[in-house]
């Protein structure tokens, strides 16, 4: 009876600071270890939504030029240093991170929709980066 009741109150006691992110180090690569730090001590639902814009708000697709010659064509993409300073990456260094699983999405600047899909052609390397919406990644957050 005694370890059952304290197994409940250790239970109860660290419900809320178990919490893990599939993300957590690109999280603190884009907020800095002090930011995250703060958010992750005060439950911040932000964090919740960035780990799920990083497993599920962007794919990496074939270009199919008879079906996507509207989208917009980027040769370089601005990418946000730990400095906050901003670079250029060429769209081939930017798929090449992306096939091989090392690129951090949230550090790069690209526009999104609440509501719909957003799509980038990138440059001539045959790939279009799919953005998903908000209302998307929210929903894939709660399930």
């Amino acid at each position: 009876m005694k370890s059952t009741l304290f197994f409940i109150l250790f239970l109860l006691g660290t419900a809320g600071f178990g919490q893990t992110y599939v993300n957590e180090q690109r999280l603190v690569e884009y907020l800095g270890q002090d930011r995250y730090t703060k958010l992750y001590q005060a439950g911040s639902g932000y964090l919740k939504f960035l780990d799920a814009r990083l497993s599920y708000g962007f794919e990496l697709i074939d270009y199919v030029p008879e079906k996507m010659s509207s989208f917009i064509q980027l040769q370089t993409i601005e990418k946000i240093n730990a400095d906050k300073s901003v670079t250029q990456v060429s769209a081939s260094d930017f798929v090449q991170q992306a096939l091989n699983g090392s690129i951090n999405y949230l550090l790069f600047k690209f526009e999104w929709d609440q509501h719909a899909y957003t799509y980038y052609r990138l440059g001539d390397t045959g790939k279009a980066l799919l953005i998903f919406p908000t209302d998307y990644v929210t929903e894939k957050m709660n399930n």
